[in-house]
């Protein structure tokens, strides 16, 4: 989890966290319990990570296949 977070935040670089429209890390309900919190705002702010319905990132949870997909996929070739 945290080489992708690493490689994410490096291919977002130059990339403003408060692109319109996006999330923020203060958008999460549990912000207090996330560990890298520039690299969690710099992924929500480019639009790779969104967090769960309920408004929380969930730091300790697991990352699925689909989730691991996702984040490579965002880091390839961009949002689709």
């Amino acid at each position: 989890m945290c080489l992708i977070l690493v490689l994410s935040m490096m291919v977002g670089l130059g990339v403003s966290a408060a692109a319109a429209g996006k999330i923020a890390l203060e958008d999460f309900t549990d912000e207090t319990s996330i560990k890298y919190k520039e690299a969690v705002d710099v992924l929500a702010g480019v639009g790779i990570i969104s967090g769960f319905p309920d408004g929380e990132f969930k730091p300790n949870n697991t990352v699925t296949r689909a989730e691991s997909t996702k984040i490579i996929t965002y880091m390839l070739i961009g949002q689709v």
